[in-house]
């Protein structure tokens, strides 16, 4: 489903009025930094949800076409890292890493934020999987 063909309170759940912010995509940065600074994504999660935009979207369309967009984001969140300049350096900046170096950063960085979210139960073993898929839609399934 394309941001075009949105169900209107989904759209306004993951990108509110303005259409600029994507919060989706905002809960896995959240998720991934909070986890990399050695932080529970507790609280991140629960706010997340607590989002009346986000309960009205759920009521209306569904969890899975909810959680289809949290796999996009995922998707999305994944492609913007491995072509980010930023993302791509080390030491303070200043050396560029390889692209495999940038990959297997990245594996590392989801790979805990998943565990991390696995760990929470519920909800965030639903947001540990939609990581795994979109992160792996992005990079590519090997099995």
């Amino acid at each position: 489903m394309s941001d075009a063909e949105l169900h209107p309170a989904l759209a306004r759940a993951r990108y509110r009025a303005n259409g600029k912010i994507d919060r989706f995509v905002g809960l896995w940065l959240d998720t991934l930094v909070l986890v990399r600074n050695g932080r529970s994504p507790r609280r991140a999660v629960e706010r997340f949800y607590a989002d009346e935009d986000l309960r009205d979207a759920i009521a209306t369309v569904g969890q899975d076409l909810v959680d289809a967009q949290l796999r996009d984001a995922a998707r999305l969140y994944t492609e913007t890292c491995l072509t980010d300049p930023s993302f791509a350096s080390g030491l303070l900046g200043l050396q560029r890493l390889r692209p495999d170096e940038v990959r297997r950063k990245l594996a590392h960085q989801v790979g805990a934020a998943a565990a991390a979210l696995n760990d929470l139960g519920g909800t965030g073993i639903t947001l540990a999987r939609l990581l795994d898929e979109g992160y792996r839609a992005a990079v590519g399934d090997p099995s």
